[in-house]
């Protein structure tokens, strides 16, 4: 049963590899299906509320990684399916550590593709000036929390800056991280047992 599901996965995530390359969008259709397919392969397997659970936290991850511009509602989509079918392929992990394993190798793909595309077109000043922008996302996103002071006077300076964004690789479709991401957390946390965190 887990090498049919293996391969059901892997067509959900080609064609929204073939979708994103050749039309820059994925189908919300296709997305709908699969998840709703998880959730029933999922119940007829063990039952639980651990799909929703993974879902609704990645979903959750996922619309505070929209707000700062990091990734793309499509993104999102993909992480919530993909995140609901790994609860089935791997029912021993805990649901922290599909959310996890599966962002941390997914932002982990990206920056490494990013940062390598930037030096490539802009040498180490671009990586500079990236770095600076990291610094004002994440201080305009803890502006508003209880920190320390010290912590506070540090975000404040970066608070009023203008973010130099370029665009390094406009036309890497998201969803070849997203199954990258996939296959790395599944091999890894098969190797593992219990997870890969």
């Amino acid at each position: 049963m887990s090498v049919f599901l293996v391969y059901l996965l892997s067509c959900y995530h080609l064609y929204n590899i073939i979708s994103d390359i050749r039309f820059r969008v994925t189908q919300v259709f296709w997305h709908f299906l699969f998840l709703v397919l998880g959730f029933v392969l999922y119940y007829m397997q063990s039952g639980g509320w651990k799909p929703i659970i993974v879902g609704a936290i990645t979903l959750l991850v996922g619309n505070v990684l929209e707000r700062t511009k990091l990734t793309y509602p499509g993104d999102t989509k993909m992480l919530i399916v993909t995140s609901v079918w790994l609860c089935i392929l791997l029912p021993n992990v805990p649901i922290y550590h599909i959310v996890l394993g599966i962002h941390v190798f997914y932002f982990g793909l990206f920056f490494a593709i990013s940062y390598a595309a930037l030096i490539v077109k802009r040498g180490m000043k671009g990586v500079e000036i990236e770095f600076r922008n990291f610094k004002i996302v994440v201080s305009r996103l803890l502006k508003d929390l209880p920190l320390p002071l010290f912590i506070l006077s540090i975000v404040s300076r970066y608070q009023n800056e203008d973010l130099h964004r370029e665009m390094v690789i406009e036309k890497f479709p998201g969803a070849i991280n997203v199954a990258l991401a996939n296959v790395f957390y599944f091999l890894l946390a098969t190797y593992f047992k219990e997870g890969f965190f």
